[in-house]
């Protein structure tokens, strides 16, 4: 059952398990045991177990009554007068392959085959042997291997399907032998034609539907009118032809893969085996006799077989699940060395992480306040109708959209069949890895390719031409875009979900990224969207009237987001009152207050909780907090502001607040330490860098809630809070100008790189990144003790402060140039900071820094020392 599908059970909130599908019953499909046997059929012969050996043959008489069409065994019969040398080769395989493994081979130009042909019960009863020991040898085998819970379940479900058919249908032993021979293809299923392993899951899931044929025919000619004959027998013929042509592919099957793999190889892709034109006869012939049983009125007939053949598509559906799970084992496990170099490569991002990271930074999911949008009728159209391929949902900031986001991928994954795929990015402003297109298509085509290893293969094509330059170059997001474009086509047996969060965090190339979704929603049927954005008319100008696009504005679901966020305040609440100790009374004031001011706002409320959860003592404190915070994020972030600057030690807090406001991504204290400007009495102290991290701790704390702590790191709680910082209170915030506070973190930031970076870094004794010397930076570990950690951010990033302090200013460029700290850094620190980038595995950045600086430095090179000024060109 594909996502859609299942989606579709699960909106309106619905928690209820699935509808079981259970096997048509005999109430609903006429089987053997309640009807009348063919008289032909010995009514004493015991009917064999499908799962397990049968009595020897030769315990069976030679021959056995026909049946009254016998359909399997004229066709197979048939087919041995019309293709001797197939049947023949398929019989010694079979043989061999039921025998004991210690015989001695068999001479393959005998025509002796060891399978009796002097009875059809005989016959049947020697398939029955055969099917079971291929299946018990396919299971013995995939046990040994490192798939074995993958292909263990294709083999289940085999047998599932088998054992009611063979236990109904004696006759089927016929061609099941064939399909448990040949499943052992499932073993390496990317090994074989594609339309092979196609052929044999259509065969395996109607297994029961074309034996049930001949039961069905076989009634109405007993119970049929003579003048019904001549239809019936015409129909007869066409179910032999159908049977001929189930064999006919079996067969080939089994000898394709006993056969010398190589050999075997070459006919596929010469296609001499002709899989495909296989296949085709098969459905051609099954369309004839569905046509003829309509055509000739066959009611009861026509019910029953549709009931079986609905529950056949919904087992093959399944089936390839079990396929795809094999190949994607296999196919992991073959990644070459080439292949997971690559995907280290293309790594900039990683989707998984970065969503536990939101997560966590924003306090956590509460999966209850998303359920609503499951119940939208925009959501419902965008997964129910083929038109809608894109969904965008957009709101102001502190609405719940990133967290919404969350909640629908985690809805997804938990419905996600194996033929569909899920791959997601979340989109943020303030991390450069992730904040332009081409972060966006190398943190999708790195999860794709992570999850389904198969499609790493059009990822090679190109990083085998260009290696790394692929993901560096400025044009590095047309050929991302190709590869994505090949990938999804690749995903042609079910849907790929792409999501998107937060595209007005995306600050490079946002309109080709916007272009990008919109053609690809209306060249890939395959392929669905879902992004997430603020109200930003440049974005809804690309989205709104656009034929493949459901817009989902927040705001125009006010009542929905009122009633989710009244839920996430109660949990808020609730988790305070336990944690506080509050009693009844207090907690049902605090929830009032909150639902009263909060504004349909969750940022508001976590931000408020936060301040709640850091007061200490008797709740009458914790009151008085709640009382002073005003209605709305503006005001809120106003009186946070207020807080920090007429607080204790207020011009630490605001050089911290200036320094994050400005860095490029969330920094480490350490990092802090080499980048903020530190006052006197500190500075003079001559403390250790991770001293003085300890010291600035607490002074984070003190910044209110604009700021939150996260592994020894410090992120904004939200991205608004850094625009309110660079916006509104930038006077506050900036009182030299930002100028001045770019100028600030270039400054310390070449001072602490001159006094913290020497010649090899590491102690390698040799150029770490040069193959030449035996030594890859691949293969660099970083040392306990990593010098590097608190230089990291002023190594990559000294050239962006410096860029944003010189724009317009000549006078400062001159003092940085002639003879100040630029030209002396230059001087003595230049090739020590590229073997610095290069530990850092940031050639790339430096190249792309050193190109920048030089465009700096070019309006007054003369100023620049003549041997620097060359190296920088």
């Amino acid at each position: 059952m594909g996502l859609r599908k299942r989606l579709r059970l699960a909106v309106g909130r619905s928690r209820d398990p699935p509808d079981e599908r259970n096997v048509p019953t005999s109430s609903s499909t006429p089987r053997a045991s309640p009807s009348p046997r063919p008289p032909s059929e010995s009514r004493d012969e015991p009917q064999p177990p499908a799962a397990g050996p049968t009595s020897s043959p030769d315990a069976i008489p030679a021959t056995e009554p026909k049946a009254r069409l016998d359909a399997w065994n004229k066709a197979y019969d048939d087919l041995k007068s019309t293709d001797a040398k197939l049947v023949s080769e398929y019989e010694r395989l079979l043989h061999q392959e039921a025998g004991a493994e210690d015989a001695p081979a068999q001479d393959t130009s005998s025509p002796q085959t060891e399978i009796d042909h002097a009875g059809h019960k005989r016959r049947r009863q020697q398939m029955e042997n055969i099917a079971q020991t291929a299946l018990d040898r396919t299971e013995k085998e995939a046990r040994g291997t490192k798939r074995a819970e993958e292909v263990m379940g294709v083999v289940d479900l085999a047998r599932e399907l088998g054992a009611p058919v063979i236990q109904t249908f004696p006759q089927a032993a016929l061609p099941w032998a064939g399909v448990c021979a040949a499943l052992q293809l499932f073993k390496n299923p990317i090994t074989e034609s594609k339309a092979q392993r196609d052929g044999m899951v259509h065969v395996i899931t109607r297994m029961k539907w074309y034996c049930e044929l001949e039961n069905q025919l076989s009634r109405k000619i007993d119970n049929g009118k003579e003048s019904d004959s001549g239809l019936l027998n015409l129909l007869e013929d066409k179910i032999v032809t159908l049977y001929t042509a189930l064999l006919t592919f079996l067969m080939r099957s089994v000898c394709s893969y006993f056969k010398n793999r190589i050999l075997a190889g070459l006919r596929n892709a010469l296609k001499l085996d002709q899989w495909e034109d296989s296949l085709k006869a098969i459905k051609k012939s099954e369309e004839d006799i569905y046509r003829d049983v309509e055509y000739q009125n066959l009611t009861e007939v026509n019910s029953n077989l549709k009931e079986i053949l609905a529950f056949a598509k919904e087992k093959e559906s399944e089936f390839f699940e079990n396929v795809l799970s094999v190949m994607q084992a296999q196919l992991t496990l073959q990644l070459s060395q080439l292949d997971q170099q690559c995907l280290k490569d293309v790594l900039l991002q990683d989707p998984r992480i970065a969503k536990e990271e939101i997560e966590d930074v924003k306090g956590g999911l509460f999966e209850e306040s998303c359920e609503w949008v499951f119940e939208n009728d925009d959501f419902r159209k965008w997964h129910e109708e083929d038109e809608s391929r894109a969904l965008w949902i957009h709101g102001d900031p502190g609405k719940g959209k990133t967290m919404l986001l969350c909640g629908i991928i985690n809805s997804i994954q938990h419905r996600l069949p194996q033929t569909d795929t899920l791959s997601y990015f979340f989109c943020q402003a303030d991390q450069p890895n992730s904040n332009t297109f081409t972060a966006v298509l190398r943190g999708i085509v790195y999860d794709l390719a992570r999850k389904r290893p198969d499609l790493i293969k059009h990822v090679r094509e190109v990083y085998d031409v260009k290696g790394t330059k692929l993901f560096t170059d400025n044009g590095s997001w047309a050929d991302l875009s190709k590869i994505l474009t090949q990938m999804v086509s690749s995903l042609d047996q079910g849907t790929t979900y792409l999501l998107i969060d937060a595209l007005d965090e995306c600050q490079e190339d946002r309109d080709r990224l916007m272009k990008f979704i919109i053609n690809k929603a209306s060249e890939q049927p395959n392929l669905r969207w879902i992004v997430t954005s603020r109200n930003w008319s440049s974005i809804g100008s690309f989205f709104e009237k656009k034929e493949t696009v459901r817009s989902l504005s927040l705001e125009n679901n006010a009542d929905l987001i009122s009633l989710a966020v009244r839920g996430y305040i109660s949990y808020q609440v609730n988790s305070l009152a336990h944690e506080k100790g509050y009693d009844d009374g207090f907690r049902a004031q605090v929830e009032t207050q909150l639902l009263s001011k909060a504004e349909e706002t969750y940022l508001w409320v976590a931000l408020v909780c936060k301040a709640l959860r850091d007061t200490e003592g008797d709740p009458f404190w914790a009151e008085e907090v709640l009382n002073e915070f005003p209605a709305g994020l503006d005001d809120l972030y106003s009186k946070m502001m207020n807080q920090v600057t007429q607080g204790k030690q207020a011009d630490l807090c605001r050089q911290v607040l200036s320094c994050l406001a400005l860095v490029h991504r969330p920094i480490t204290f350490l990092e802090m330490v080499a980048c903020i400007d530190l006052t006197p009495a500190l500075r003079s102290k001559a403390l250790s860098e991770e001293r003085l991290a300890s010291i600035l701790k607490p002074i984070v704390n003190l910044c209110g809630s604009f700021l939150k702590i996260r592994n020894e790191t410090v992120y904004f709680v939200h991205q608004s809070a850094k625009e309110y910082l660079n916006g509104p209170q930038a006077e506050a915030v900036f009182p030299k100008g930002a100028s001045h506070a770019y100028y600030g973190i270039f400054h310390r930031s070449i001072m602490s790189l001159m006094t913290g970076l020497h010649r090899d870094m590491y102690r390698l004794e040799t150029p770490g990144s040069l193959d030449s010397f035996g030594i890859h930076i691949n293969d660099v570990k970083n040392p306990l003790n990593n010098a590097l950690s608190a230089l990291s951010y002023s190594c990559v990033y000294w050239v962006d402060h410096l860029e944003a302090c010189v724009a317009g200013n000549d006078d400062q460029l001159n003092i940085l140039v002639d003879g100040g700290g630029l030209e002396t850094f230059l001087k003595t620190h230049f090739l020590y900071w590229l073997e610095a980038l290069s530990l850092l595995r940031a050639m790339g950045e430096g190249i792309t820094s050193s190109g920048r600086l030089l465009q700096i430095v070019r309006v007054s090179p003369s100023k620049l020392h003549a041997n620097y000024y060359i190296h920088l060109r």
